[in-house]
């Protein structure tokens, strides 16, 4: 008997020890990880927590046992409500699982999101008399859930929303009747945002963005949309009344808003836009179909001159997908050599003895034949492509001199139109620096003209990068001057020297008032010191007037025409007498 007894107490102790093992095994598992534990006695509103728990929120950390009170005061304020009434569907016995998700508070006052999960226990008549289960903190989890979602519904510079988001407002906004309500896009995009950052730097220019950000949200945050879509590109989904302003009336207020706002604090600089405009269901029902319309409207604006906005029509459409060939047909001409330069002669008006040349390109498209450079360059600036055509030219120009130097039958110089668009290209001064050391040429052969309006419209700019190209050995010509307003008061200012008369200066030379006008601008530009070159002479009466003002050089058809490599060489042969 007595062994029997001592039997069946060892095999208890060896049942304690294993249960105390697992217990402990329990416990470690319990402290080892990130959740909580909790058990509720429903009947007898015994709300028991794990010391994790009690630790971490707000629970007196020696009291064992609490009441469901306790955990509903440690609840945020907007939380319990919702908190609350999902404990109390579970009761009623809506589910198997009981999960919900609140903010409880820390002892230091922060509150952190928890997931909470439990299962429970019931009695014979299916009611629940006791739940257990875990806190889970995902503070962290749902701060990256948002980081994650800012990320692909948001502009990281701006916090706008980006594209993406305004198509998931879009669809939520028209799955519904909209009634009275009309739907538009603007496509507003700001003009000459490149030359803001090359001249005024890049931060500056995101400076910039974000300023009119926050204009566009503080006029449109409350009732209407707003999105950034690119580097200068915003979208605004415009919601109106049927009985409210026109749109036109809102996009002319813009427009005069955004010009009449200082956006530079320490630059006289103001802002213009230009803006596309396409209207729900009369121009289309498909989101991106009506961005791509707002987006031919806004081609549209800016390529009538910018700083205005354009609502879209289908005659618009065709246009732009002209152009989109065109532009295509650009890329495919100079991959292709497509392109070629002619040179016009310069001729000096004393002796008639020709000085230099122009350089002018000219394109030989296959199918199209030649496509007038008035009707592809334009599309070049406009496009981005105008660098890499200019580049071409330049090299292109230089070989050729290259070659002429080399067989002793190069005239004084030749000149190359350099665009806007070169004017504030960063490396244009290092590239023409390459282009004299790979070809080993004088720079005094090649001369740069430059209009008017490109260097008044980005005067530092312009200043700066034409002083760095005189210092490299070039020669700077101020082409179609009289186009712009201000010529006169610039002219002792700009790192140029020669002048070159526009042709509807010339072309009113034999009027009382275009002669004196003339006659004045070349006495002036003289006493400066700066030649003078009188272009689109067509006529000999015009060329005598010229002549007799001491102009120092003349071009036009009346002379001689643009020509092609092989014609100018004979040309020239011709009139140097080279064998």
């Amino acid at each position: 008997m007595r062994e029997n007894q001592q039997n069946e107490l060892n095999v208890l102790k060896e049942e304690n020890e294993r249960l105390k093992k697992i217990c402990e095994r329990y416990k470690l598992v319990i402290e080892g990880s990130n959740d909580g534990i909790w058990e509720w006695d429903v009947e007898k509103d015994i709300y028991k927590v794990s010391s994790k728990d009690r630790e971490s929120f707000d629970y007196n950390i020696h009291v064992e046992n609490f009441t469901l009170e306790n955990w509903k005061k440690a609840i945020h304020p907007d939380d319990s409500e919702k908190a609350v009434l999902i404990l109390e569907d579970f009761l009623k016995g809506n589910g198997d699982f009981y999960e919900n998700i609140y903010r409880l508070q820390k002892k230091d006052g922060d509150y952190r999101w928890v997931l909470s999960k439990g299962k429970g226990i019931k009695n014979d008549q299916g009611k629940v008399i006791c739940i257990a289960g875990s806190h889970t903190d995902i503070t962290e989890k749902l701060k990256m859930e948002k980081e994650l979602y800012q990320l692909a519904y948001s502009d990281y510079l701006t916090k706008l929303s980006n594209r993406e988001m305004l198509f998931k407002d879009f669809k939520n906004l028209v799955k519904n009747d909209l009634g009275e309500k009309e739907v538009s896009i603007f496509y507003i995009d700001i003009d000459e945002f490149g030359y803001i950052n090359n001249t005024l730097s890049y931060d500056e220019g995101n400076r910039l963005i974000k300023k009119t950000a926050e204009f566009l949200a503080s006029r449109y945050g409350n009732k209407h949309y707003i999105a950034r879509v690119s580097a200068d590109e915003f979208l605004i989904m415009y919601i109106k009344d049927k009985n409210d302003k026109i749109i036109e009336m809102e996009l002319e207020e813009l427009i005069k808003d955004i010009k009449n706002k200082k956006f530079f604090e320490n630059h006289e600089i103001i802002l213009t836009v230009s803006i596309g405009a396409a209207i729900y269901k009369e121009h289309g029902t498909d989101f991106f179909d009506l961005i791509r319309k707002a987006d031919t409207a806004l081609y549209s604006a800016k390529k009538n001159g910018k700083d205005q906005y354009k609502i879209y029509s289908p005659e618009m459409g065709d246009k732009v997908y002209s152009n989109i060939d065109l532009i295509n047909q650009i890329r495919i001409g100079m991959e292709k050599d497509e392109f070629e330069m002619y040179y016009q002669p310069v001729f000096e008006s004393k002796t008639d003895k020709p000085a230099g040349f122009e350089a002018l390109i000219r394109w030989n498209h296959p199918f199209r034949g030649f496509i007038p450079p008035l009707e592809f360059i334009p599309v070049a600036e406009a496009s981005g492509q105008m660098i890499a055509l200019e580049k071409w030219i330049f090299t292109e120009v230089f070989s050729q001199v290259k070659k002429w130097v080399d067989k002793g039958d190069m005239p004084l110089f030749v000149s190359i139109n350099l665009s806007a668009k070169g004017l504030i290209e960063n490396n244009i001064v290092e590239f023409l620096g390459e282009l004299l050391t790979e070809y080993k040429i004088s720079p005094g052969k090649i001369e740069f003209e430059v209009t008017e309006t490109a260097m008044i419209n980005n005067m530092e700019q312009a200043m700066d990068v034409l002083g760095k190209i005189r210092d490299l050995g070039f020669k700077i010509s101020m082409d179609d001057f009289g186009k712009g307003y201000s010529s006169l008061n610039y002219l002792s200012k700009l790192p140029i020297d020669k002048v070159k008369l526009d042709k509807d200066f010339v072309d009113e030379i034999e009027s009382n008032k275009g002669e004196l006008l003339i006659n004045s601008i070349i006495d002036l530009s003289q006493k400066l010191n700066l030649e003078v070159v009188a272009e689109g002479v067509e006529k000999e009466e015009e060329k005598l007037i010229l002549e007799k003002m001491n102009c120092n050089y003349l071009q036009g058809f009346l002379l001689a025409k643009p020509q092609s490599v092989s014609s100018i060489e004979a040309w020239i042969r011709d009139v140097y007498k080279i064998k």
